[in-house]
């Protein structure tokens, strides 16, 4: 049973924008709060969380970049990565 979130969504918040980017470089860079969804913080579908994670929400939602890879609403994770570690804390896609 699969948890479903949204792509991009790393603070799951339910939304999709700059602060899920701010969260993402928070995480990696300054020691922020690690996120509740590993694949949710995995915004360009890769595999791995990374500088082009946030880089990647702020092309989308500033500079008219490729669209965030599915689930863009609440779903299942359609491709397979090692990030395993995906909670829904504030029952978003409940």
């Amino acid at each position: 049973n699969a948890t479903r979130f949204i792509r991009g969504d790393g603070n799951a918040d339910g939304s999709l924008n700059i602060a899920d980017a701010v969260f993402a470089l928070s995480y990696l860079f300054t020691g922020g709060d690690s996120p509740p969804c590993l694949n949710a913080s995995d915004a360009n579908d890769d595999g791995g969380l990374g500088i082009t994670d946030g880089i990647f929400i702020l092309r989308f939602l500033f500079r008219g970049g490729d669209p965030i890879p599915a689930p863009g609403a609440c779903g299942t994770d359609p491709t397979a990565d090692e990030l395993v570690k995906c909670e829904d804390p504030r029952g978003v896609c409940e």
